[in-house]
């Protein structure tokens, strides 16, 4: 099922119902696989009875929104399109369908507490950590791990960057190979007052300076919230379309406190000038600009699209007609 996609990363099986475009709904076993580069596939498994009700074609009638339960008690269900990459029927009378998903949460909504931990894992971010930490891997013996993981103060709390454990392998094959993949999980731990969305937001606001820092973009693909017993209560798995990787780096990752220094001190000025220089929409241009796929001409209007908007937002909000005076005489001239 996902040869084609990718590697797969995390994978749900359990129960649940198909809506489809004519109304009809039908029962079927569901295996929910989300793949490294973050993809979310779902396929769905009918049984014979229920076979026959399944429209051949996808163009007549398609899934529109498919829910259920993952094991016994933890419910799902698909959010955004959805999306039929394949029917297949088998020689027992099953019919399959292969579906692409934008988002799937897992679990109910829950108000969020103050020892509530939060987890999310993010695509090509690369980094050399400022804080000494360890894993213990489980198999046949304990294994302990030492590494570094990149420890952040945020004006909204604290949270710590975690690579995964084949980090440094994903890293040297998106490099070669201008890829995308999961590289690192991001920790959170609970704000007072503070819910799953609003915990959600901030940690999309780190994305964005993060991105900025090593301009390449970088995104979260799932988002947890762990009871203190270490069991997820709520899941969300999102395709974030995420550029390929580019080393194009403004902050180099190598020296550990680089990145901090410049997160810690950026981020109060972001917030304040967010709204008046559409910074996220000027930080996405920055991006396209130097994302090494792209065409040089498309980069290079990028950047001159970047700049005449901020300069255009700079002069209207100080009352300047033109940013230097005078400039009109020598137009013609530089023309």
């Amino acid at each position: 099922m996902t040869l084609e996609y990718g590697k797969p990363v995390r994978t749900y099986r359990g129960k649940g119902v198909a809506r489809f475009s004519n109304n009809t709904r039908l029962s079927c076993q569901v295996r929910i696989v989300q793949v490294e580069n973050g993809g979310i596939l779902i396929r769905c498994l009918f049984s014979p009875k229920n076979a026959h009700a399944v429209p051949f074609s996808s163009d007549l009638h398609h899934i529109e929104s498919l829910s259920g339960y993952i094991g016994s008690d933890l419910k799902f269900e698909t959010r955004g399109s959805l999306f039929t990459g394949r029917v297949t029927i088998k020689s027992t009378g099953y019919r399959a369908i292969t579906l692409v998903s934008q988002e799937v949460v897992l679990g109910g909504e829950i108000e969020a507490k103050s020892s509530s931990l939060y987890r999310f894992r993010l695509m090509n971010f690369e980094f050399f950590g400022n804080e000494a930490a360890e894993r213990h891997k489980k198999g046949s013996q304990t294994i302990e791990e030492y590494y570094r993981a990149l420890k952040l103060n945020l004006p909204w709390g604290e949270a710590i960057i975690h690579p995964l454990p084949n980090y440094k392998t994903i890293l040297r094959r998106i490099k070669a190979q201008k890829g995308i993949a999961a590289t690192s999980e991001l920790l959170v731990t609970g704000l007072p007052k503070s819910g799953f969305p609003e915990i959600i937001e901030k940690v999309n606001e780190l994305c964005r300076l993060l991105s900025l820092a090593r301009g390449t973009k970088i995104n979260w693909i799932s988002a947890e919230s762990i009871e203190s017993n270490g069991n997820p209560t709520y899941i969300i798995l999102k395709h974030s379309v995420t550029w390929p990787f580019s080393s194009l780096t403004l902050i180099d990752y190598r020296n550990p406190n680089d990145t901090p220094f410049f997160i810690e001190r950026v981020y109060p000025t972001y917030l304040r000038h967010r709204d008046s220089y559409n910074l996220d929409i000027a930080i996405e241009q920055y991006l396209d600009a130097k994302r090494e796929t792209a065409y040089l001409e498309t980069r290079g209007l990028a950047a001159v699209a970047l700049i005449d908007s901020l300069q255009q937002l700079y002069a209207s909000g100080h009352g300047l007609t033109e940013i230097v005076e005078g400039f009109a005489k020598h137009k013609k001239k530089t023309r």
